[in-house]
């Protein structure tokens, strides 16, 4: 669905990517994992098309996006859903009013129709009768659901998860992660998932990619993932202070 080859990305002196070859599976869950500031966000910005990329070309459905314009990247965005970190629901609206905002801006539909299929995808995230709920009022958990609501309610054919268990406890993150593996089957979306909770990615993936200094230094199932050798893997994963890393405390 989602192919990079050879992208570089620098913000002034200091390179962010640096020739990254990786691919996003169609109707698949693909988790990007890595330490903070290894790119994994910038990865996102890039298949969103927020920002370009320096060197190398990304391919969105076998679409070489080098040659969109802003007016093709804008029709385009609508292929795609976004869970942002902090869920990034408007407080002045309700549950109801969250999930119909994207279908509001970019159809002509009824107000009975969107009423119709706002109910379908709280439905679909388990918040049935939440609809009138302020957001204020919400668990970090529920938020996390409408905003995954939110970010299905065009029928996307990509769906990007930023960091989705950030500030949720072990059994709220377990919950959530089912709720992305059964909307992704009930969808058959694609989902990229930015993620630096390594239970949380073993549960999803069907492929996870890592990052480390720009590069993708692993990029295969989840199942590999789990017994690599690969010393910049095994360092992550089991959270180990000495291995290949530089850390500084």
């Amino acid at each position: 669905m989602i192919r990079f080859e050879q992208v570089t990305k620098s913000f002034g002196a200091q390179p962010i990517l640096n020739g990254v070859d990786l691919t996003f599976p169609k109707g698949k869950i693909s988790v990007v994992i890595g330490r903070s500031g290894a790119g994994k966000s910038v990865i996102l910005k890039h298949v969103m098309g927020f920002i370009k990329p320096d060197n190398g070309k990304i391919w969105i459905g076998g679409e070489d996006t080098s040659e969109w314009d802003q007016k093709t990247w804008r029709h385009n965005r609508k292929r795609f859903g976004m869970l942002f970190q902090d869920s990034a629901l408007f407080d002045s609206m309700d549950v109801m009013e969250n999930v119909a905002f994207p279908l509001r801006e970019h159809t002509h539909k009824s107000e009975e129709e969107i009423q119709t299929l706002v109910m379908e995808k709280l439905k679909l995230v388990g918040l049935v009768n939440a609809e009138k709920k302020a957001t204020t009022d919400l668990s970090g958990g529920m938020r996390k659901r409408v905003g995954l609501a939110r970010a299905i309610a065009l029928d996307p054919e990509v769906v990007l998860f930023d960091e989705p268990s950030s500030g949720l406890d072990p059994i709220v993150t377990h919950v959530i992660d089912q709720l992305i593996l059964d909307t992704q089957a009930q969808t058959g979306c694609t989902y990229v998932v930015i993620s630096h909770d390594m239970a949380s990615a073993y549960r999803i993936a069907d492929k996870i990619t890592m990052l480390y200094e720009g590069k993708v230094v692993f990029d295969d199932t989840t199942q590999a993932a789990q017994n690599t050798d690969n010393p910049l893997v095994r360092q992550f994963v089991e959270g180990q202070l000495n291995g290949p890393f530089n850390i500084y405390y």
